[in-house]
């Protein structure tokens, strides 16, 4: 789980979501007891398995979110605020791009360069400019 509570309604809702109370543990303002947070938090985190504190934090506002790897088996909705102004986001199904896929569009759309005569590419990805420079 990625945790980054940094205000401090955030911080409150993580305390709650870790039933924990501010005033049993160190003070986060206190630089030299981060560490001995750290235990507490990292303690906490180790008591329920990743579904399990989903559950508990979904819905809430405590900036903690798990941490999944970016695979067309797993995608997820985006996270969002639940007080968020935007609209809902739509994560569809979406297929991993292979090295250089769309490098010849891309590179003649955001800067005009044509492949041969500009840049090569080593057919990894890599781009290289065909042009030195004349310092």
């Amino acid at each position: 789980m990625n945790r980054g509570a940094l205000e401090p309604q955030f911080y409150s809702e993580l305390l709650k979501g870790l039933s924990l109370r501010a005033k049993d543990i160190p003070s986060r303002d206190d630089r030299e007891k981060w560490s001995e947070l750290r235990e507490i938090f990292t303690g906490k985190f180790l008591e329920k398995s990743q579904a399990e504190w989903e559950k508990i934090f979904v819905g809430t506002d405590s900036c903690v979110t798990p941490l999944v790897p970016l695979t067309t088996d797993d995608n997820r909705p985006i996270a969002h605020l639940s007080a968020s102004p935007s609209l809902p986001v739509q994560n569809p199904k979406v297929e991993m791009l292979q090295p250089g896929t769309g490098t010849e569009d891309v590179l003649w759309e955001w800067i005009g360069w044509r492949s041969g005569k500009e840049y090569q590419t080593d057919g990894r990805g890599s781009v290289t400019s065909t042009k030195s420079a004349k310092l």
